[in-house]
């Protein structure tokens, strides 16, 4: 479906990273290889580039980190370049190229109102409204099909235990969806 859009390499995945981790997109689009750590499937985002100003930390299930891995050769030029990378004046992605996309793909709505779609379709599917705010602890475990029962983004001072299930309820919703990596 992505390639319907007719965006970069760099466009999809930012997509995609928004489907996979439900951030805003300034958040997002401005992200660095610095702040992702692929052996601990983690992204520490700034707290410069969240609302609340507070450092912020997202589990990756697996389509992530693989979707970031296959663009690492694309856009990596040292620690501190883009994930996101474009040739625009702010050197990532700018709002406008990821609206232009969803609008291809049939989708009439800004990259901050996808990420309203996507939250409500995830809280249709189980989750929290508050999943992506990362304030939300799981109500119950994963059902045995492995679709989420709740719970997204790690909540701060949940366990890794918690994250692990999280995760795998997140990779499940994703399988379910169409978005297997």
């Amino acid at each position: 479906m992505l390639d319907a859009s007719g965006a970069t390499a760099v466009t999809k995945a930012a997509l995609l990273l928004m489907l996979y981790t439900g951030l805003r997109d300034g958040s997002l689009r401005g992200a660095k290889w610095s702040e992702i750590d692929f052996e601990a499937a983690k992204w520490t985002i700034p707290a410069e580039r969240m609302k609340r100003r507070e450092e912020h930390s997202v589990p990756l299930p697996r389509q992530a980190v693989a979707v970031l891995k296959a663009l690492h050769p694309s856009t990596h030029r040292g620690p501190d370049s883009f994930v996101f990378a474009s040739s625009g004046k702010a050197g990532f992605l700018a709002e406008n190229t990821l609206r232009i996309a969803l609008h291809r793909l049939g989708f009439e709505v800004t990259a901050h109102g996808f990420r309203s779609l996507l939250t409500d379709e995830l809280y249709k599917a189980g989750f929290r409204s508050e999943w992506s705010s990362g304030r939300c602890t799981p109500r119950q475990e994963c059902s045995p099909s492995g679709l989420p029962a709740d719970g997204l983004l790690r909540a701060a001072g949940a366990d890794d235990a918690v994250v692990g299930r999280q995760l795998r309820c997140t990779e499940g919703w994703q399988e379910s969806a169409g978005g297997a990596g």
